[in-house]
């Protein structure tokens, strides 16, 4: 073959391959859904449309550009996300050809494997990958005269440095790798020369996103702070299995550095690229193994990504090639059955995977309407699933935030979504954290609205999630229903004074698997702030792997046991114990100053296989907290605009909550209970329907209901009261009294109020009264 005929078909070849690559990393937007993490991904897309600053009004560990790794289309961005996507994929196949040619022949067919199958599976393994190859050759360049390409690279790291935090931590080590060279030889210019130039373009790109250089240190700061505090919050254990296959293939990954260190004939170079390497395999190894779960793969596909990487170059002049290619395809072979051991079938799906988006991208290409009308579908389907009609007509277009973890139904409806710092209630799990979603609501930039569901994740108590936030929502916040499983809260008039916080006690001294008693503080509302530490062995392990973990034990009045997981930046916020609060009903009780179940005692427990990671005693600091009565009770009206029924107060000691029930609104009141309501001017007749809930009364429950008595007074304004309606229901023995029962009686004139109360049956036992008032309304028949 000529010299001419070589040179084409290597050019044809390279062609193939980078627009094979470019294919395989070629993202189109996720469809529309439903779940915790299609939640962040829109919602990372509706705040940077917003505008919303970085680092003081988003705190997140996505940086600006991390809605584009999100990738969730949520009803705008379309184009923006496939144009990112196409222009990415470009720059990364550019990089991985350039990188691929330059390695031995069977070299490079391992790399292009690799990449063109499992490392473009996952966007986040792929950049960080990217960022790594890289700075790599950053590594390798500093030692020669600077290259006028270097600032291709550089501008590389500095837009996947916006995308999210650890993207940039990574690029930032790499760069700080790349100038030690020159330090070492006192080149100042040239050692400031790589930082300076990433700097700059990461500031460029800063401003092009529209975010304020001022922001830059908050930015820095509060996502050290969430990164941080991910590892002790949201760690999860793998089966043992796993773990200890994921240590032999780290313990393989250091031995293979250090040969390749060892083996380099210029031996600065050789220690720096280990360590550039080195800081993205740990990297990679935090982020698998912290959450170990299917995260495993981020670790496998970094050790694949090291083994076929150009790490390995000939020109290097690397000693010892036998020893490292063994240790290079131990390596290997272990990261593919750790892959499988973490997600079984792995290659398989992979292949699927790959198919899809191929399939999707010829139909981007071929019809591109059609396509984009499946997203919007979709869209509008998942619309239909989470209706919010009754919030619609409440809130409007008026500022609203949601507690918990579903932003999607938020914007899915269309809110004006005003969102705290930390958006996630989970994520706020460090009291500095906790604290900026606090301010944030103490502050005038706190919304009108809250829609509000009490989760929470990973095994945790409820109460443990966003807990200065909540805390502060029935002090400043009035419940008004429910809807969907969704409670709507109106902030209230100015306050007068600062909001309340829990105030201490005292403070108590206890040793792992000792009581702390609470039976002293009565009924009295609890909030509690651990301090647990860790001995040597356990920061160790927490900097080397993830934290051990401690569970908290509560005990309530009654005997009953609940364990939970307590990580110990969410003990050292603080969180309200008692009364326990596991669903929102609970929490409304608890808001409005209603007894609930109380805890006599709790007990820190490590997990069994931790127990040696802890030092023995826990400082423990128990504090009380007061809530008005009345405070969390609803303030929506009832009936029509025209004849409504204004809320005055409640009394529901086991519960109450109002929710949209057929059109109209329901209000369970776990009978014993009384709602007052005051009539509006006119009205002659009041009418409804009462009862008890089937399972109240059903067979197959042990402690059925015997019955309920409805009741209704009257309370006129000069003071006078009068009974006008009384109706015993017993489901249980008579079949006509189940199911709603309506009634309709005529008022008194006058002003007054009307009390709607419900009292326990014959035997005087409301345990599973569980009873409710529906579709009240005043009439005038005038």
């Amino acid at each position: 073959m000529s010299a001419a005929s070589s040179l084409t078909a290597n050019r044809v070849l390279r062609a193939l391959c980078f627009a094979a690559l470019a294919a395989g990393a070629f993202i189109l937007p996720a469809m529309p859904s439903l779940g915790l993490d299609s939640a962040w991904q829109m919602a990372l897309g509706r705040v940077f449309a917003d505008d919303r600053a970085f680092g003081t009004e988003v705190v997140f560990t996505y940086g600006p550009l991390g809605w584009t790794m999100g990738n969730m289309y949520w009803g705008a961005q379309w184009g923006a996300l496939v144009a990112w996507h196409a222009g990415l994929a470009l720059i990364l196949a550019a990089l991985l050809t350039w990188q691929a040619f330059r390695l031995p022949p069977l070299h490079r067919v391992g790399f292009l494997l690799f990449f063109l199958t499992l490392g473009v599976r996952h966007e986040d393994i792929l950049q960080q990958a990217a960022i790594a190859l890289a700075g790599w050759e950053l590594i390798r360049r500093s030692a020669g005269p600077w290259q006028r390409s270097s600032v291709a690279l550089l501008a590389l790291l500095a837009l996947l440095s916006l995308v999210k935090f650890t993207n940039l931590v990574l690029a930032v080590a790499l760069v700080a790798l790349a100038s030690a060279a020159p330090l070492a030889r006192r080149d100042w210019r040239a050692a400031a020369k790589g930082p300076a130039w990433w700097a700059g373009l990461f500031l460029a790109g800063w401003l092009f996103c529209g975010q304020n250089p001022l922001h830059l240190p908050a930015y820095l700061w509060h996502s050290w702070e969430i990164s941080s505090g991910y590892q002790d919050a949201m760690g999860w254990s793998c089966p043992s299995v796993q773990l200890y296959h994921g240590l032999a293939t780290a313990a393989l990954l250091v031995g293979l550095l250090g040969l390749r260190a060892l083996a380099d004939r210029d031996r600065g170079r050789g220690w720096a690229l280990a360590a550039g390497a080195a800081a993205y395999l740990f990297l990679s190894w935090k982020h698998g193994f912290i959450r170990a779960d299917g995260h495993q793969l981020v670790f496998y596909f970094a050790a694949l990504a090291v083994v076929v990487s150009p790490l390995h170059l000939p020109g290097d002049a690397l000693r010892w090639p036998w020893p490292r290619r063994l240790l290079l395809v131990a390596t290997a072979l272990l990261a593919l059955r750790g892959a499988e051991l973490a997600t079984p079938g792995v290659a398989p799906a992979t292949l699927a995977t790959l198919k899809d988006r191929l399939q999707r991208q010829a139909s981007l290409l071929l019809e591109p309407r059609t396509l984009r009308a499946q997203y919007d579908w979709t869209l509008d389907s998942l619309r239909a699933e989470v209706p919010l009609p009754l919030v619609r007509r409440v809130v409007g277009d008026r500022p609203i935030d949601v507690l918990g973890y579903e932003q999607d139904v938020l914007l899915l409806n269309r809110f004006n979504y005003a969102p705290r710092p930390v958006f996630q209630g989970y994520s706020a799990y460090t009291p500095r954290l906790a604290r900026l979603n606090r301010d944030y609501f103490e502050s005038e930039r706190a919304p009108e609205f809250v829609l509000f569901k009490l989760q929470t994740v990973d095994d945790r108590l409820p109460s443990m999630d966003d807990p200065l936030v909540l805390d502060l929502l029935p002090q400043r916040y009035r419940y008004l229903f429910t809807e969907r499983g969704f409670t709507l809260w109106q902030r209230k008039a100015a306050p007068a004074g600062p909001a309340a916080s829990p105030a201490p006690v005292r403070s108590v001294t206890a040793r792992l698997g000792e009581p702390v008693d609470l039976t002293d503080l009565g009924d009295r509302s609890v909030w509690v702030r651990i301090d647990y530490r860790l001995n040597l062995l356990g920061r160790v392990r927490r900097l080397l792997l993830k934290p051990p973990m401690m569970r908290l034990k509560v005990t309530d009045t009654t005997g009953a046991v609940s364990d939970h997981r307590l990580p110990a930046p969410i003990a050292a916020t603080g969180f309200p114990l008692s009364p326990l609060v596991h669903d929102i009903s609970e929490f409304l009780r608890a808001a409005n100053g209603e007894p609930g179940r109380r805890v006599a005692s709790f007990v820190l427990e490590p997990a069994p296989q931790d127990r040696d990671c802890f030092q023995p005693e826990v400082a423990v600091e128990i504090s009380v907290t007061t809530t008005a009565p009345g405070t969390g009770w609803a303030a929506l009206s009832l009936g029509s605009p025209e004849l409504p029924l204004e809320f005055v107060r409640g009394t529901a000691p086991f519960g109450a909550q109002l929710s949209q029930v057929e059109g109209g609104l329901e209000y369970y009141a776990h009978a014993p209970s009384s709602l007052v309501y005051r009539a509006a001017a006119g009205a002659t007749t009041l009418r409804g329907s009462f009862g008890l809930y089937d399972g109240a009364y059903a067979a197959t429950n042990a402690g059925a209901s015997d019955g309920a008595e409805f009741l209704v007074h009257w309370h006129a304004a000069d003071g006078r009261s009068e009974m006008i309606f009384r109706r015993l229901l017993r489901p249980r023995d008579e079949p006509a009294d189940r199911g709603p029962q309506d009634f309709a009686v005529p008022l008194p004139a006058g002003a007054g109020e009307l009390e709607f109360a419900i009292g326990p049956g014959p035997a005087g036992n409301s345990a599973s009264d569980w009873t409710y008032w529906r579709h009240l309304r005043l009439e005038n028949s005038h």
